[in-house]
């Protein structure tokens, strides 16, 4: 930031001051899947409080 102007840098932070900034986990979004994806889901997610292999089921979905 040493590189920048003077008034560059005072623009900027004027802009930076216009926002407001969000609160900690106000971004994430939730997701929401319906018919076929939401059964698999619902699979992973008894797999993963079952202890057994849910991440793994994941990546196996993946293309390579």
């Amino acid at each position: 930031m040493t590189d920048i102007k003077e008034a560059t840098l005072k623009l900027i932070d004027a802009e930076f001051a216009k926002i407001t900034p969000y609160k900690k986990g106000e971004f994430e979004k939730k997701r929401s899947v319906r018919g076929e994806a939401a059964e698999e889901m619902q699979v992973e997610i008894k797999g993963k409080k079952g202890g057994g292999g849910g991440a793994a089921s994941i990546l196996d979905s993946l293309p390579r």
